[in-house]
């Protein structure tokens, strides 16, 4: 996917979702980095990051 690395500001090939940026109504917006800001500014893509649904959520009873 062709896009924008908001890290080294340029145009990435291979750019991913690293954060979300909130909005006050509305879907969050994205913003994205190359893999090579990825690693160097230790960043984790949002699909690594996604918590689990609420179904596959294991509880701990005490």
């Amino acid at each position: 996917m062709t896009g924008w690395c908001s890290w080294h500001r340029g145009v990435a090939t291979d750019a991913v979702a690293v954060r979300l940026i909130d909005r006050t109504s509305g879907p969050g917006r994205p913003v994205y980095a190359c893999p090579t800001c990825c690693r160097r500014h230790h960043l984790t893509p949002i699909s690594r990051t996604a918590a689990a649904p609420a179904g596959q959520l294991q509880r701990r009873h005490p």
